[in-house]
């Protein structure tokens, strides 16, 4: 119960409640405890009086909500209206019972405008089959690579313009069936981490898989291995090998928090986002394996020799032999070399097999070679080193343990802080409609956000990611947007508002959808192919099932095809810094859409005006009339 005492804000937060949104949630749900914080309202407002005048009844209602940190403004015309709803007194006093009813509804309609249903939406759900030919989408580019499989393209996506690379692969000639390439496609969709390779969609024909990716224009590590290799001088620093060992095992974390195993993690596997920084993103999916954390082992081996861990050859696989391949890829960027590596060419007598044999025989129980490069490289580093190569699984260290070692602290960057702009930007998007949030998170997922903006929101999202995990718990974003100047409540807000996918936990692509919605909306483009997205059909019109079949997953689609015919009404009517303007002007986008009469669906030109309607960032809550 409340204890006996008033609700101070300090008191309840610390002591009592974990969140405002549970003081909210408690002073709804038990009446003794409601009734105890109205009485001490009622008292105040009315200055020990048994009734409250209209004046007083603005201040007692503010004075409801100011244990949250913000002030009600209440009109004339709103107050006039609730004594006249209220008051069972001839004059327009405002009793205890009534302003106790008054006050429950006052609480639950900012329960309804400060936390709203959120509608889930998946990023994973984005990435799916185009059934339109692929040189209808894409407009074929300059080769970047073949191989046995098939070619690597650059392509440009003629909606929106973007650059992108499809890796088409030639059914007949794959060493994988149409099922496990597929799958890789499935694990990469699930994989949202500013680290790993992202996967916009697929084209499936008879003769090709095509796979639509990001692209990294900086190579592969490999080259820069290659490099040092050839000329024995390192094209790098010990800060670059420390940021990209960094960033991997970030990734591992996220993936092995999944869980998912790599299992074929190398530097031809590692790409460099560009080439004056050292971003990576890990690629390559096809043999990652998706880990039952009640399952001791891994169910299937695969990988590349060079990188396999010694318990690989013992059939015994964890998530460790990823960290053990991320060993190696430290070796050879340390120096251009293996740590286990059988006599090459193999001497005279000697084959292929017998030089496998050699090679996994090292693994299993020979140290890793002293290569005289080492030496020119810090302790810390090569502690780290000898740790992630550790034959024994037990104790070899996992990837979050990896990334607690001193050697990255020797190289941690400066806190970031987030920039007024974005603390605005997450705050306006808090406050938008369901669908409208849907859309721009569709935006973030399939459209590039400009690379200095991106090299920003990828500092403060894995800077804050504290757990290593690749994503933002509801401490963490918190702590950090009321560092920012925001309010506790508002923080509140914003995390509801950004965990669209119900995890309570905010990944890579709510946070930036989020932060860039506004620049989002100056991107004609993007817009365009944002819509060409949702009308699968192509008949220039979008209908509540093409909204419903993008967005909304297995999950969430009865409460998306519940929700989308009040989200007009939601957008037009509710209290807030929403751009409320007269009906009469509306650009008719939802009427269209969702009512039964206009069932041909909103145009291009309403989706336009509905994406780029204006929000205005402003503070403070307005009380309007309540039922």
């Amino acid at each position: 119960n409340c204890g006996g005492r008033r609700f101070t804000s300090k008191e309840l937060i610390s002591h009592a409640y974990g969140s405002l949104r549970e003081l909210l949630e408690a002073l709804l749900r038990d009446q003794s405890c409601l009734e105890e914080h109205v009485q001490a309202v009622f008292a105040k407002a009315s200055h020990g009086s048994h009734r409250l005048e209209r004046i007083q009844l603005a201040t007692g209602l503010q004075e409801l909500v100011a244990v949250f940190g913000v002030r009600l403004d209440v009109n004339e015309g709103t107050l006039a209206e609730l004594c006249k709803k209220y008051s069972r007194t001839e004059d327009g006093g405002i009793l205890f019972p009534e302003f106790m009813s008054l006050c429950r509804v006052v609480l639950q309609d900012r329960y309804v405008l400060w936390f709203p249903e959120i509608l889930p939406v998946s990023t994973a759900n984005f990435v799916r089959q185009n059934d339109r030919h692929l040189e209808e989408v894409y407009k074929m580019g300059t080769k970047l690579g073949e191989g046995s499989f098939g070619i690597v393209y650059r392509v440009e996506h003629r909606l929106s313009g973007e650059q992108r690379v499809c890796k088409k692969i030639a059914k007949s000639k794959s060493d994988m069936t149409s099922d496990q390439i597929l799958q890789e496609i499935g694990h990469m969709a699930m994989l949202d981490h500013p680290n790993v390779i992202k996967v916009y969609e697929y084209f499936d024909d008879p003769a090709f898989v095509s796979q639509i990716m990001e692209p990294c224009n900086g190579g592969e590590l490999q080259d820069k291995v290659d490099e040092f290799r050839k000329s024995g001088k390192a094209p790098y620093d010990e800060a670059f090998v420390c940021d990209v060992v960094k960033q991997t095992l970030r990734a591992l974390a996220f993936m092995h928090n999944k869980p998912f195993l790599h299992k074929d993690l190398k530097p031809q596997n590692i790409m460099m986002v560009d080439k004056a920084s050292s971003s990576i993103k890990v690629i390559d999916f096809g043999l990652a394996e998706m880990f039952n954390p009640h399952q001791k082992f891994a169910a299937t081996i695969g990988g590349t020799l060079l990188y396999m861990a010694p318990e690989v050859f013992r059939q015994k696989m964890t998530v460790k032999i990823d960290v053990w391949s991320t060993g190696v890829i430290l070796y050879n960027l340390l120096t251009g070399d293996f740590p286990f590596l059988a006599q090459w060419p193999p001497p005279k007598g000697r084959d292929e097999a017998w030089w496998q044999e050699q090679t996994i025989e090292k693994i299993k129980s020979e140290p890793p070679t002293k290569h005289s490069r080492l030496g020119k490289w810090s302790a810390p580093c090569l502690d780290l080193l000898i740790q992630m190569l550790q034959k024994d699984d037990k104790l070899r260290p996992d990837a979050t343990q990896c990334l607690d070692h001193p050697w990255f602290r020797g190289y941690s960057e400066v806190a970031p802080t987030l920039s007024v702009g974005v603390v605005q930007c997450v705050e306006a998007y808090a406050r938008m409609p369901e669908l409208r949030k849907g859309i721009f998170l569709l935006l973030a997922h399939q459209y590039e956000v400009q690379a200095q903006a991106l090299l920003e929101l990828r500092a403060l999202f894995t800077h804050f990611d504290v757990r290593n995990q690749g994503s933002l718990s509801a401490t963490d974003l918190k702590a950090v947007l009321i560092e920012s100047g925001m309010g506790p409540l508002t923080a509140e807000r914003v995390y509801h508002a950004l965990d669209r996918g119900k995890q309570g936990q905010i990944n890579w692509t709510e946070f930036t959808a989020a932060a860039i919605w506004f620049s989002v909306c100056r991107n004609d483009r993007a817009i365009d192919a944002a819509f060409g997205t949702f009308d699968t059909d192509q008949d220039g019109r979008i209908t509540a099932e093409d909204l419903c079949l993008v967005l909304a997953d297995d999950r969430g689609h009865d409460a998306w095809q519940r929700r989308l015919p009040a989200l007009f009404d939601e957008l037009a009517d509710s209290p807030g810094p929403v751009s409320r303007p007269s009906r009469r002007g509306l650009p008719g986008f939802f009427s269209r859409v969702f009512m039964k009469e206009a069932a041909k669906g909103g145009t291009l030109e309403q989706f336009r005006q509905y994406v780029k309607q204006k929000l205005d960032f402003r503070a403070g809550d307005v009380l309007y009339a309540v039922t």
